[in-house]
């Protein structure tokens, strides 16, 4: 239990530590105990999408099922840029027989364009499945 107390608070030191926008819901589940969102700008384009997904115990395979990208059309009107699975790239979206996952990918937007992120996390162990509802990082400009 120390273990995962202080891997969640290094999570947490990385997602405030790096990034400017992010969400996080703890306790959300009877196989998720939480799971953080975060979006960072970088400069010339870039956009750094982190997350991490917590178990209540060693899941069989456990991350991020989805996290769609989505660019502010008009003041509070957002559209689907692009949809990421985790079955399209499991090496970044999943880990398997652990608690926890964690992972970041990198895309590039257009500058002064807002951009937010929406996940939705998934859980397997031997009693079943479940994916967790949606959260939503808070929009970030590109720069």
């Amino acid at each position: 239990m120390k273990k995962r107390i202080a891997a969640f608070l290094g999570v947490m030191a990385l997602v405030f530590g790096t990034l400017t926008c992010f969400a996080a819901e703890m306790r959300a589940s009877h196989y998720f105990d939480g799971y953080i969102l975060g979006m960072a700008a970088r400069g010339n384009g870039k956009m750094i999408v982190q997350f991490t997904t917590m178990g209540t115990g060693v899941m069989d395979q456990i991350g991020a099922y989805s996290i769609r990208v989505e660019e502010e059309f008009t003041a509070g009107e957002w559209v689907t840029s692009f949809t990421a699975y985790g079955d399209s790239d499991p090496d970044t979206f999943y880990s398997y027989d652990t608690y926890d996952h964690t992972g970041e990918f990198t895309f590039y937007g257009t500058p002064g364009v807002r951009y937010r992120a929406v996940m939705v996390s998934y859980a397997r162990n031997s009693s079943g499945e479940e994916y967790s509802r949606e959260i939503t990082c808070t929009a970030r400009e590109c720069k």
